[in-house]
């Protein structure tokens, strides 16, 4: 409704918006992706996992009960792992609360990493060298980014960008698998490729097909028809690349 003289909204950020309405899938593709990736390279039972920025927990759960590995689920919104603790009971599955980037794991504790669209919400080259030395000798990181499609992106667009949604940077697909280089990682190969505009026009569910709610606040009713309008202008400028990064075995 119109806001009379003198009142304001406020706008929470899009990352506690999504976490507070639940999104379960909060990543392009959604499940369907990250089944179809990890389905093609199998994890080994008993193996290590770190879920980077686990959400509700869906796809951790899912690793426990297709993979019999062990798996600590991490994400830095309380929202998230307050619902994926109620809705996930696994004795090798633990839930944490925590912010990635101040996070402190003991060098080479992890098999496998998985990190679906979270990186590039934190100091990305930072980040990247932290899941490298998480790794341990040979061990992989699954890892879906955002990526520009083209160079056509200008730097007014960029900052309205990463500030809305709260993104460090946003890279082209070659200045990803440059940064993993010189992150230490030794074979950087892309498992699937998608431009937004292919997302939207898939069945699969993903972070920009966000439901409206009668009970959401007039900030977040904005927030999210400010994400639409943003999702539709850059439908043909961003997209995403899920990559398998490998830790050399020396």
């Amino acid at each position: 409704m119109p806001l009379k003289k003198g009142e304001f909204v406020i706008i929470p950020s899009y990352e506690h918006t999504i976490a507070k309405l639940g999104v379960t899938y909060a990543h392009p593709g959604g499940k369907q992706c990250s089944e179809r990736i990890l389905n093609t390279h199998p994890l080994t039972k008993d193996q290590y996992v770190l879920n980077a920025g686990c959400g509700s927990g869906d796809i951790s759960a899912w690793l426990v009960e297709k993979f019999s590995v062990n798996v600590i689920a991490v994400d830095r919104q309380a929202a998230y792992i307050e619902k994926a603790k109620l809705k996930h009971n696994h004795n090798n599955l633990s839930f944490e609360h925590a912010d990635l980037f101040y996070t402190s794991f003991p060098k080479a504790t992890f098999d496998v990493i998985i990190s679906e669209s979270v990186t590039f919400f934190n100091p990305i080259d930072q980040l990247l060298s932290r899941y490298y030395n998480w790794l341990k000798p040979g061990g992989v990181l699954y890892h879906q980014e955002l990526v520009k499609e083209d160079d056509h992106l200008t730097t007014d667009e960029k900052q309205e960008l990463c500030q809305f949604y709260g993104w460090h940077d946003i890279l082209s697909e070659h200045e990803w698998i440059v940064a993993l280089a010189n992150a230490g990682f030794s074979s950087v190969s892309v498992e699937e490729r998608a431009s937004l505009i292919n997302r939207q026009q898939s069945q699969s569910p993903s972070s920009f097909a966000v439901s409206f709610d009668e009970n959401m606040s007039e900030g977040e009713f904005q927030l999210l028809e400010k994400h639409q309008e943003l999702s539709d202008r850059y439908a043909f400028t961003l997209g995403d690349r899920y990559f398998r990064s490998v830790k050399g075995a020396n």
